[in-house]
C-alpha cells in the first residue's frame, strides 16, 4: 500500500490504448494512493502468475508493459483492438488511420460505470478526444499528458528542413485533419495540460492553448549505475573522440543536418556513430566510409552500456516532447549537444551546449569544440550524471500529486 496519505484527494482513471509512459504514470500513482484503474490496451502487474513462468527473452519483449508494483486486478485490458490496428497496418494501411480507429474506439469501449467511479480521467494526446467530451458532461476533471510537440510548429519546421534536405523528406508528413480536429478538442477542453519539456509547453502557448492549463513535468529514467558511466575509464586522449547519436534516424531528428555539420566540422581524431532505426529509403544515405558508422539497433536493455562506451551525445532534433534518450546519455555521463527540444536538462558548458534549430554552423562549432577541449570532458561528465539524478519518475509523480492537489482546490 502507498506510504503517501492522499484520502482528500481523487482516484485517477488512467487511460492509454498502447504504452508509452503509461505503466510508469500508473505505478507513480498506485504507490500514492491515487490510481483508480488502469486501462490499457494491453499491460499486466507484475503480480500476474503467468508473469513469473515466462522465459526471460519474453519477458524483456514485454518490457514497459509490465506495470511494476501495480496490482493485475487494477488493470483492464483490450488487447484485440490493438491487435487489429497491427493487422490493418500489415495489409498496407496507414499507420496514423489504424492508430486513430483503435483510439476512437478504445475510448468508446471504457463504460460509464468506470468514468462514475472515479475523481479524475488522465489521457495521452490523440487518444482523448472523445474521453475529454465524455469527462466534460459527466462534470469529472480531465488532465491530458501531452508528449509530443504541438503539430503546427512542428509541420513549419520540418517543412523547412525538408526544402534543405528533400533526400529525407518523408513522403506524407502532413497531420490528417481529423487527427488535428482530436487534437484541438483535447486542448481545448483538458483541465490541465501536462507537457514534458519547455519547448513543449512553448509550442502549444504559440498555437494558442491557454497558459494557465500546461504544467511542465519531465519524465524519468532508470537508475544506472554512475561507475558504469565514469568518464574517467575511457581514455579518450589515446584514442579518436566518439560522438554517438541515438534514436530514429530520420529528418525530425536533426539527422541529415547532423551529417552535413560532421562533414564540415573536419575532425580528423574523432568518429560518429549512428545508432537506432532507420527507414530502408534512408539508410543508403548513410556514409558507408570514413569516420561514420552505422551501429544498427540498440535493444533497450543495452542501452547504458552502450552509451558508456561513448563520449559526447549529439540530439540536433527539430521537434520532440521531451528527449529520454537524452536523459539517458547524461545518466551514463556523456555531455551532449542538443537544440531547445532538450534545453531543460542542459546547463549551458556544464554539461553540453543548446545549439538553435537547424543551425548547422553552431553545430560545427559545438563539434570541433569538444575535439579541441578534451581535457574538459571529464568535469562535465560528471556533471551530466548528476543533472540526470534531477529526472526521476519518482519525481514526476510528485508533480503529479502537487498538480492533483492544485486542482481539486
Amino acid at each position: 500500500m502507498s506510504k503517501y496519505q492522499n484520502a482528500g484527494l481523487p482516484k485517477v482513471l488512467l487511460v492509454h490504448p498502447g504504452t508509452q509512459h503509461a505503466p510508469r504514470l500508473a505505478a507513480e500513482l498506485y504507490r500514492r494512493g491515487l490510481l483508480g484503474e488502469f486501462w490499457s490496451g494491453f499491460s499486466c502487474g507484475e503480480d500476474v502468475a503467468w508473469l513469473r513462468v515466462l522465459p526471460e527473452r519474453w519477458r524483456l519483449r514485454l518490457g514497459g508493459r509490465i506495470c511494476r508494483g501495480v496490482p493485475d486486478r487494477m488493470i483492464r485490458c483490450r488487447p484485440l483492438l490493438e491487435w487489429a490496428a497491427l493487422r490493418a497496418m500489415r495489409k498496407g494501411r496507414r499507420g496514423e488511420d489504424a492508430f486513430y480507429d483503435r483510439n476512437r474506439r478504445f475510448q468508446e469501449c471504457i463504460p460509464q460505470s468506470a468514468l462514475a467511479r472515479t475523481g479524475a480521467v488522465a489521457g495521452f494526446d490523440t487518444s482523448s478526444w472523445i474521453l475529454v467530451q465524455r469527462c466534460q458532461r459527466a462534470g469529472i476533471p480531465f488532465v491530458l499528458e501531452q508528449t509530443v510537440a504541438h503539430p503546427a510548429p512542428k509541420q513549419r519546421v520540418l517543412a523547412e528542413a525538408s526544402r534543405q534536405f528533400p533526400e529525407w523528406a518523408e513522403k506524407d508528413p502532413q497531420r490528417p485533419p481529423r487527427m488535428l480536429e482530436a487534437e484541438r478538442i483535447e486542448h481545448m477542453l483538458a483541465d490541465r495540460i501536462l507537457v514534458g519539456s519547455g519547448y513543449c509547453r512553448d509550442s502549444l502557448m504559440e498555437e494558442g492553448v491557454e497558459p494557465e492549463k500546461i504544467v511542465v513535468n519531465p519524465y524519468g529514467i532508470e537508475n544506472t549505475s554512475a561507475a558504469e558511466g565514469s568518464w574517467a575509464a575511457r581514455d579518450c586522449f589515446n584514442r579518436p573522440l566518439r560522438f554517438v547519436f541515438l534514436g530514429f534516424l530520420s529528418l525530425r531528428k536533426g539527422v541529415p543536418l547532423l551529417l552535413e555539420a560532421w562533414q564540415k566540422a573536419g575532425l580528423r581524431d574523432a568518429e560518429l556513430v549512428l545508432a537506432g532505426g532507420v527507414r530502408d529509403e534512408h539508410r543508403k544515405l548513410l556514409p558507408q566510409t570514413g569516420n561514420v558508422r552505422y551501429a544498427g539497433f540498440v535493444p533497450r536493455s543495452n542501452v547504458p552500456r552502450f552509451l558508456a562506451e561513448h563520449d559526447v551525445y549529439v540530439l540536433p532534433s527539430y521537434s520532440e516532447g521531451f528527449p529520454i534518450s537524452m536523459l539517458e546519455a547524461l545518466s551514463a555521463g556523456l555531455p551532449v549537444i542538443t537544440t531547445e527540444v532538450g534545453a531543460d536538462a542542459v546547463d549551458g558548458g556544464k554539461n553540453g551546449f543548446v545549439v538553435p534549430l537547424g543551425d548547422v554552423d553552431v553545430l560545427v562549432e559545438r563539434l570541433r569544440w569538444f575535439s579541441a577541449n578534451r581535457d574538459k570532458i571529464g568535469a562535465m561528465s560528471e556533471a551530466a550524471i548528476a543533472k540526470a539524478q534531477e529526472f526521476t519518475w519518482e519525481r514526476y509523480g510528485e508533480r503529479w500529486e502537487a498538480m492533483l492537489q492544485e486542482l481539486g482546490e
